[in-house]
């Protein structure tokens, strides 16, 4: 014969009531864009500190901000959405200098499974680190938005993607200038 210990279903609910909040309230943190320098990943070890910080934006209120508030381009490879930089940030690595770029990525689940939209955020990162270093605007957050094309498109157009999406939202820095013909 087993015995089976029975909670009072009002004993319990008094006890969740109680330790929910508590519980709720201790596991919070304060969620600040991470800074990208060091060791980190792919998109932190290609930088060199002299070029334009880049800061991850990770918080959700981010993401919104800048689809809010920001300009948009929508390639076949990927959506990219630019928004004037908040100064609010607290200081990371890049931000000493003055040039800061922030960049979040995302992929909704039209892209496929975790695996698919964990590819394509991939790739986007790959086409960062190839093309905003030396491209993109300082004092701007940029989000880029996986798509099914993502996948599937060669790098090498991707990074054209990148590049006319910067240029059509205004956010194209050329390295050298060419000079002004006299």
């Amino acid at each position: 014969m087993a015995f089976v210990i029975a909670w009072r279903p009002l004993a319990v609910a008094v006890f969740w009531q109680s330790a929910v909040p508590e519980a709720a309230s201790n596991f919070r943190h304060s969620m600040n864009p991470a800074p990208i320098s060091g060791r980190g990943g792919p998109v932190c070890g290609e930088l060199e500190q002299s070029e334009v910080g880049l800061v991850r934006l990770k918080r959700r209120a981010d993401f919104m901000r800048v689809a809010r508030a920001g300009r948009r381009f929508a390639a076949p490879g990927l959506v990219l959405q630019v928004a004037d930089r908040q100064t609010s940030h607290p200081a990371g690595a890049g931000e000493r200098s003055g040039a800061v770029v922030g960049i979040g990525f995302t992929a909704s689940k039209k892209v496929g499974n975790a695996v698919a939209r964990n590819r394509a955020k991939r790739r986007l990162r790959a086409a960062v680190v190839a093309v905003m270093p030396g491209h993109a605007a300082a004092n701007h957050d940029y989000v880029l938005i996986g798509r099914k094309a993502t996948l599937q498109r060669p790098y090498g157009e991707l990074l054209a993607d990148l590049r006319r999406a910067l240029r059509r939202t205004n956010c194209l820095v050329q390295n050298n200038p060419e000079p002004a013909p006299s």
